[in-house]
C-alpha cells in the first residue's frame, strides 16, 4: 500500500471525528450560556448536523443536498427517540435527567 493510501483514511476518519465532536458540543452551548427553552438546542443542533454533513459530502465527492436530506430526517429521528428514552427513564424509575 503507498503512503498516499494509507494516509487517506486516517484523514477521512479525522474529520468524521472531528465533525461529529463538534456535532455533539455546539447544541450544548446554548444551555451554558443560560438558555431557558429546548429551542436555541434544536436550532444549533439543526445547524450543525447540515453543516457536518455537507462538509462531509463535499470531502468525500458526495451529492450535499442528498447527504443533507439523508442525514437531517436520520438525526432528527434520532433525537426523538432519545428524547423518548429520557422521558420513559424519568416516568419509570425516576430518574431526573
Amino acid at each position: 500500500m503507498t503512503s498516499e493510501a494509507a494516509e487517506r483514511p486516517l484523514a477521512s476518519a479525522a474529520v468524521v471525528g472531528i465533525g461529529y465532536f463538534a456535532g455533539a458540543v455546539v447544541p450544548v452551548l446554548p444551555v451554558l450560556f443560560g438558555a431557558r427553552t429546548v429551542w436555541p438546542t434544536v436550532l444549533a443542533g439543526g445547524t450543525m448536523i447540515i453543516a457536518v454533513s455537507a462538509i462531509v459530502a463535499f470531502i468525500s465527492g458526495m451529492d450535499v443536498r442528498r447527504r443533507i436530506t439523508l442525514n437531517a430526517p436520520i438525526s432528527g429521528l434520532a433525537v426523538v427517540v432519545t428524547y423518548a428514552l429520557g422521558l420513559l427513564t424519568k416516568r419509570l424509575l425516576g430518574v431526573e435527567i
